[in-house]
């Protein structure tokens, strides 16, 4: 038999073709992960049209909907207990720091692989819903409706419709477990179709409220 021209055989050349078939492989991404991140970008394109007057509001809003879906999770639902512990201490900075640009507050284009990296595989479809929460809100712009009904409610009407004491004023910690409460409570993707519309308007009053009592004492 006639020896190998090739350095180190044949043996070598295909290894070389085995490992560059699983590099190849391992770049490869699934539909879900395509749709995911193809969701971002139009979320991002929202943000992009935002303009520097309702950038606030539009934060605000998103906020509101992170503080809903992060309630749901459980320690269950997370792949490290530290990790949860951090979870836990402020659902809306560590949404901040895991998937938001905070040079643009455009959303990271690797939030896909950070939730397949810190969560359960069964996670996913609860942060597609999510994600899709806030891609309806921003193209709906209901952080500007929010803005028209914001005069309109007074600090008791506030306090009454999230249940506060209207006696003292609240912590942070208690604002956004009354808030919490109240959201998952008449939130509209947890009703029936024939109660959508009535709880809609009270998740809408219930997001106002909490937005006027976290600006007016400074929360």
């Amino acid at each position: 038999m006639k020896p190998s021209s090739q350095i180190g055989g044949k043996g070598s050349v295909r290894r070389k073709v085995i490992n560059k078939q699983r590099r190849n492989f391992a770049q490869k991404k699934t539909q879900e992960q395509i749709n995911f991140e193809n969701k971002l970008k139009r979320i991002n394109e929202y943000i992009t049209e935002i303009t520097d007057d309702y950038r606030e509001l539009a934060k605000d809003c998103i906020d509101e909907i992170v503080y809903t879906y992060f309630g749901e999770i459980t320690r269950s639902d997370m792949k490290n207990k530290d990790e949860f512990k951090t979870f836990k201490k402020d659902y809306n900075e560590y949404f901040d720091d895991k998937f938001v640009n905070m040079n643009n507050i455009k959303l990271k284009t690797n939030s896909y692989v950070t939730i397949k990296n810190l969560f359960i595989q069964d996670c996913i479809p609860h942060f597609v819903e999510l994600f899709t929460t806030i891609e309806n809100a921003l193209e709906k712009k209901d952080y500007e409706k929010q803005d028209a009904d914001v005069e309109e409610m007074t600090d008791k009407e506030c306090f009454d419709i999230l249940e506060l004491d209207v006696a003292t004023t609240p912590t942070k910690n208690d604002l956004r477990k009354a808030f919490r409460k109240k959201s998952f409570m008449y939130h509209p993707d947890k009703q029936t179709d024939e109660n959508k519309e009535e709880y809609g308007e009270m998740f809408k009053k219930v997001s106002v409220a909490y937005k006027l009592v976290k600006d007016r004492y400074n929360l």
